[in-house]
């Protein structure tokens, strides 16, 4: 997950090793650090014996548990599908998240928003090579 590009390596390595670390990651899902946005992820953010850390986190602990079966659930779902893990995923969503704000607020008809939607992920498309992207995304899904 560390880009070519990366100026300091051993800089980027650790600071990916403690943002991720168990005990750190934990935190941030349960929210005791505030809202990060990160979903439980690893198995020990699922252990029971953690409750009373997403409590600290002022989750109730009913909720606490209900939430952590819906993620269990999704990942455990044979026909979930994850978030688009290929070079310039970012862009898709981006892409996605404008034109439906735009029919949202009603700037734009779905029609439109639709045409314009396909028009920028052909672009993002052949900005990183439709070939690559095609290889990409069927190794992201464990697919040849």
């Amino acid at each position: 997950i560390i880009p070519k590009a990366t100026k300091n390596v051993d800089m980027a390595y650790h600071w990916v090793t403690y943002i991720t670390n168990p005990d750190r990651s934990l935190l941030d899902a349960c929210g005791i650090h505030g809202y990060t946005g990160v979903n439980p992820y690893r198995k020990s953010h699922f252990d029971p014996g953690v409750l009373g850390l997403w409590e600290r986190g002022g989750w109730d602990p009913d909720a606490a548990k209900g939430y952590q079966k819906a993620i269990v659930d999704i990942l455990t779902d044979p026909y979930a599908v994850t978030d688009l893990r290929i070079p310039g995923g970012e862009k898709y969503y981006d892409a996605l998240d404008t034109r439906l704000a735009g029919v949202l607020a009603l700037t734009t008809t779905p029609e439109d928003a639709c045409a314009a939607l396909y028009d920028d992920w052909v672009r993002i498309t052949n900005e990183y090579g439709k070939e690559d992207q095609q290889r990409y995304y069927r190794e992201s899904l464990g697919l040849k």
